[in-house]
């Protein structure tokens, strides 16, 4: 029988400007996904918004790590073409995809999936890309991505 798990991570923001292309808060890591070594099933996702930016873009989801590959905050990433055969899902966000739960304070979007991929070292690696120009203000943590599997 498949075993639930949960992961999350604040991917934190700068004070500026984020451009289409770059990304926030760097590659999120989230170990013991599964055994080394093991299958794992992405059953969905949930990213909260706790300034109602409500930003168009993608997350991104690795299954091994991209070392070829950059992910910085609020710069533009680059997929090595090494590291190609490791992106085994992308889920795009746009402006539909986020409801406001405070009306311009707090918004998510979440999404039920049904992806399964072979963890090497149990570890799930998610970036989010943004699509559009988005600029923060206040607050470097602004966001909260929560993934949920099964193993």
């Amino acid at each position: 029988m498949p075993s639930p798990v949960t992961g999350s991570g604040t991917p934190n923001n700068t004070l500026t400007i984020y451009d289409p292309g770059d990304c926030l808060g760097g590659l999120q890591s989230f170990a013991n996904f599964a055994v080394a070594g093991g299958l794992f099933r992405l059953t969905g996702y949930q990213l909260q918004d706790k300034i109602s930016a409500r930003p168009n873009g993608a997350l991104l989801f690795f299954d091994a790590n991209p070392t070829f590959s950059t992910f910085t905050d609020n710069a533009a990433y680059i997929l090595h073409d090494a590291d190609r055969a490791k992106l085994f899902h992308v889920e795009p966000i746009g402006a539909g995809d986020w409801v406001d739960l405070v009306v311009g304070a707090f918004a998510e979007s979440k999404r039920l999936i049904d992806k399964t991929a072979f963890l090497p070292d149990g570890t799930l690696r998610v970036a989010f890309i943004f699509a559009e120009r988005c600029l923060f203000a206040s607050g470097t943590d602004n966001f909260h991505l929560r993934v949920d599997g099964e193993t």
